[in-house]
């Protein structure tokens, strides 16, 4: 697993954003489409949880911070938004 672990915690986490890393656009969500959600990070150990997820054909990550409400990246192709989800996890991109 490529995620920061804590102790005591299966979920993943991601890892402190790196120097450098690159900022995603997040979009507010009002009232947020019904999605397929792919993977998602712990939503128990800290106030930040992202989802991968699914409309169909369109992908996206959506975030959901305590207690700001839900954000989300712009919907694009699979391939685009794995590369930002491995970023995400990695710390190379907040």
């Amino acid at each position: 697993m490529v995620t920061a672990q804590r102790e005591g915690c299966p979920g993943k986490h991601t890892r402190q954003p790196l120097a450098g890393a690159e900022q995603l656009t997040w979009y507010p969500l009002d009232d947020p489409d019904p999605c397929r959600v792919l993977d998602a990070t712990c939503s128990r150990c800290g106030p930040v949880l992202y989802e991968l997820v699914s409309y169909g054909g369109a992908y996206a990550i959506r975030r959901t911070t305590r207690p700001r409400g839900v954000s989300e990246t712009p919907r694009v192709r699979r391939s685009r938004v794995d590369g930002w989800w491995l970023a995400l996890l990695l710390g190379a991109a907040h």
